[in-house]
């Protein structure tokens, strides 16, 4: 039965209302009989405060542009006007139905379908930015099915309510343009002024993606939280999550869907011409990036052992090369966390290269059968997946450090000359010396083995970690990048709480003397003699200097640049200088989830809520099992005065890592929101396992400060000054101990171990609203 739609006058003279088609949040669509023509129109009617911005004129005027629009793959406008304060447009009624419609019911759609609709979008985007006009909304909605072909709609809407948007920003929340989150570029989402036809192709890559794997590549539960996890850059490779994807489809994604727009694919006709490529099942290489000349990732080398205990040798043999290819001046060599992150993957060299931003990829194998070492080698272009250099190495086992030392010469030798012939920096024709190390094989492999266990950073690891280190010592005594290792090993367990501050840091502080006896540019034992004075000794000024020197020795150490921020600057309240080193050790190391959390960490000390939040929902999509992402997504969620989302976070936390530090602040939580009741019992379970284990006095203390224990908390501070607690050092930027910084004696204690009040930080912090019936 056919009704009149809810505006009279000229429009309900002319259009007669069938059915409603859809309904967005600006909009609705009718299917509609225009009486004028005698044909089936729909009808796109702006709802309320959308069409009070737009004003005729302004529509008018955009609506003309786009109306020339004139393509088999664009749905054209017929007709616009305004009656009664509505604005509206009329559109052909196309019989079919949307890409979400389909999406909706299919989920995953097939490849070459999926393949054929990305490429006539591309083909319409094509003709429309080659007339100046880009579409700011590209997404399942507006793209409509009818007859096997996709036709975009809504050409001229989204782009004339940006207009209006310039002069009147009611439409925006929290920052956000106008669009749709989930598809909208970093740069449309951040409302920067400049928005062309690359944002449509970010929008067509989100479209291609969630085509393909049912699921959109940046998600989140919030407008603010997908735009966080869009400026990571990190999404789930395609060809992890369905077996069916040809080669080249992720690296066409991965140029697409690119943070910054200079890295994107640059026109629309180039992502024509790239999935025809796919289509036709030729593969896609996306070109290289200049930035990425002189780059290197060396990812871990697999084991092919018949012992799988050997797998230490095969990770110990790569990272022996990463280290050789960071003396190379000019050359950027990613870190051990990132390049092994790909391990076992499966991954095509192409998408390695894209994630980790890399010209160039060394992967290969070890094998040790008995008394025989087999290593393979190559050298390859991230960007074509060609084979550069490759080698077999077939020796003896006690060979092994001339195989190392031949590889590396090897592989620097040729990416000297590839970058020569490139025009890039050139590479010395010898390595810079590299660190001195032992002669003694049994000790060598003791150290690798140490090194191994370190790397995985829990506290039985590190004990491993240490009975290996020390057992290679007693093999040579001389052996400096041993000492180096175990003094970092001992501080990383003082660092973060895993024994006795007083048990570790001296034998920290004794291994790295030793190391640099040996080798005085030794970079881990300058690192780790940093943290030592830093956290457990408080002399600020040489602490500094260490990290300075460790930094000077080896610039591409991300270890270095992170410890100096969190044990020096964010405590002294140096926050610019903070974020700057964690740049440069995110950049060393782009994927490493605890050079992220310490980003997050950093902002949370700033009072940055939402910088913090995002930091951690980001490492969290990388890793929804990682505790302390958990941990400090929840400290900063309370922050931001969002208790109940706080609480799930810190007790998803405590229950992934059983920590004191993840119980102390549910305890916290629970004294801010009035529950003094769990407080007490969260500061029980403290008080619990502080007499089997050691625990930092501060924990507790947070908890009595919120619950208004004034002296309490400051005796038990008092316990941590005793012990040397290493988490004292950020009590002074720590929001919990707000409340105290008024108190002479916690200002007097701050003064003791060399620190101040943050002027930055004072009466800044609003503690979550309590949704008790009292305060405790």
């Amino acid at each position: 039965m056919t009704r009149p739609l809810h505006v009279s006058g000229a429009f309900g003279e002319r259009f007669v209302v069938e059915r409603e088609l859809g309904r967005g949040g600006m909009s609705t669509v009718y299917l509609a009989h225009d009486r004028k023509h005698d044909r089936k129109v729909a009808v796109k009617l702006l709802h309320g405060d959308a069409g009070a911005m737009l004003g005729a004129e302004r529509f008018a005027h955009e609506i003309r542009v786009t109306a020339q629009l004139q393509h088999p793959h664009i749905l054209p406008l017929l007709d616009s006007d305004q009656a009664e304060g509505h604005t509206f447009y009329v559109m052909p009624y196309v019989e079919g139905e949307s890409l979400r419609e389909r999406m909706t019911r299919e989920g995953r759609l097939p490849v070459a379908e999926t393949l054929q609709i990305a490429r006539e979008v591309a083909d319409a985007l094509a003709y429309a930015h080659g007339r100046d006009v880009v579409h700011r909304d590209i997404k399942p909605e507006n793209i409509l099915l009818s007859g096997g072909h996709a036709v975009v709609a809504d050409f001229g809407i989204a782009r004339a309510l940006s207009a209006a948007v310039a002069e009147d920003l009611r439409l925006t929340q929290a920052g956000l343009s106008i669009g749709t989150p989930a598809y909208m570029s970093p740069e449309q989402a951040m409302g920067e002024d400049v928005v062309d036809g690359r944002t449509d192709l970010y929008a067509l890559g989100c479209v291609l993606y969630e085509m393909l794997a049912g699921q959109l590549p940046f998600a989140g539960k919030s407008p603010m939280a997908v735009l966080a996890n869009k400026m990571s850059g990190i999404f789930a490779a395609v060809g992890t999550l369905r077996d069916d994807i040809p080669p080249g489809v992720d690296a066409l994604l991965a140029r697409l869907l690119a943070r910054e727009a200079a890295e994107r694919m640059p026109r629309a006709p180039d992502a024509v011409q790239a999935i025809d490529a796919l289509l036709r099942g030729r593969g896609y290489a996306a070109p290289p990036s200049e930035s990425s000349a002189n780059t290197v990732a060396v990812l871990a080398f697999l084991s092919m052992s018949p012992d799988a205990n050997d797998e230490y040798l095969a990770d110990g043999i790569s990272e022996e090369l990463m280290h050789a290819l960071t003396r190379i001046p000019g050359l950027r060599v990613i870190a051990r966390t990132s390049a092994f992150a790909f391990k076992r993957s499966g991954l095509d060299v192409r998408e390695i290269g894209q994630r980790l931003r890399v010209r160039r990829v060394v992967e290969g194998s070890v094998r040790r059968s008995g008394d025989r070492l087999r290593v393979t080698a190559k050298l390859i272009d991230a960007d074509s997946a060609l084979e550069i250099w490759s080698e077999r190495f077939d020796r003896r086992v006690d060979d092994l450090f001339a195989v190392e030392d031949e590889l590396s010469e090897s592989i620097a030798g040729r990416l000297r000359e590839l970058l020569q012939d490139e025009g890039g920096e050139p590479i010395p024709t010898e390595l810079v010396k590299s660190t001195p190390r032992t002669t003694t094989l049994s000790a060598y492999e003791e150290y690798l083995k140490g090194r191994y266990w370190w790397a995985m950073r829990t506290e039985r690891a590190m004990r491993l970690s240490i009975d290996h280190l020390e057992a290679a010592l007693h093999l040579d005594p001389q052996f400096a990048p041993a000492y180096g290792a175990l003094a970092e090993t001992l501080a990383t367990m003082g660092l973060y709480g895993m024994a006795a501050p007083q048990e570790v840091m001296p034998l920290a502080l004794d291994a790295a003397e030793c190391a640099l006896a040996i080798d005085p540019s030794s970079a881990e034992a300058l690192c780790a003699r940093g943290c030592v004075r830093a956290v457990f000794e408080w002399h600020w000024d040489a602490a500094a200097r260490d990290f300075e020197l460790a930094i000077a020795a080896n610039a591409q150490y991300p270890t270095a640049h992170q410890w100096y921020a969190n044990s020096v600057l964010v405590p002294m309240g140096r926050f610019d200088e903070a974020h700057a080193a964690l740049a440069r050790a995110r950049e060393l190391d782009p994927l490493s989830p605890s050079i992220a959390i310490s980003m997050a960490a950093a902002y949370y000390y700033e009072r940055r809520a939402s910088d913090a939040i995002a930091c951690c929902r980001e490492v969290l999509r990388l890793d929804d099992r990682f505790a302390m992402g958990y941990f400090f997504l929840g400290l900063a969620l309370e922050l931001a005065g969002e208790p109940e989302d706080a609480a799930a976070a810190l007790a998803r936390a405590a229950e992934l890592s059983g920590s004191a530090e993840a119980i102390a602040a549910c305890g916290h939580l629970h004294a801010a929101r009035g529950d003094s009741s769990a407080a007490h019992k969260a500061r029980e379970a403290l008080d619990r396992r502080a007499r089997d284990e050691y625990q930092s006095p501060v924990l507790a203390a947070q908890i009595a400060t919120r619950l208004g224990e004034t002296d309490t908390a400051i005796t038990a501070l008092h316990q941590a000054h005793t012990l040397r607690s290493a988490d004292l050092i950020w009590i002074g930027v720590r929001p919990a101990f707000e409340p105290l910084h008024t108190h002479d004696d916690f200002v007097h204690l701050l003064d003791e171990i060399g620190l101040a009040l943050p002027a930055r930080t004072t009466g800044t912090f609003t503690p979550a609203p309590s949704s008790g019936s009292g305060v405790a």
